[in-house]
């Protein structure tokens, strides 16, 4: 029966520090030294593309990048993609494995 507290206890114990420490994990303040001034655009992997402004209900822009497939664009499934925090939208090119797949990305 101790051995059932305990585990329940630990368990409580990760839970809580996860929690806690949800923030440190999930928002990183660090950028890039260069995420201020060097921004990557789609052409750096020879991908045809559109800059992009969405602006929001709260009148903010979003900048971004349309990254189309060559043959038939209108014809695709489009994915929104959302880079995070940290850094610019240049450090961000995990979108190359869904341009792949033949998807629309918007980044």
């Amino acid at each position: 029966m101790q051995s059932i507290n305990s585990f329940f206890n630990n368990a409580q114990q990760q839970i809580s520090s996860l929690y806690g420490f949800q923030d440190a994990l999930l928002y990183q303040p660090n950028e890039p030294d260069t995420a201020r001034t060097i921004v990557q655009t789609p052409d750096l992997f020879h991908m045809p593309y559109e800059t992009i402004t969405i602006e929001t209900p709260d009148n903010e822009k979003l900048h971004g990048y349309l990254i189309k497939q060559i043959n038939r664009t209108n014809e695709r499934e489009t994915l929104v993609f959302f880079h995070g925090n940290a850094g610019n939208i240049g450090h961000r090119y995990d979108s190359i494995v869904l341009h792949n797949k033949n998807k629309n990305v918007i980044r």
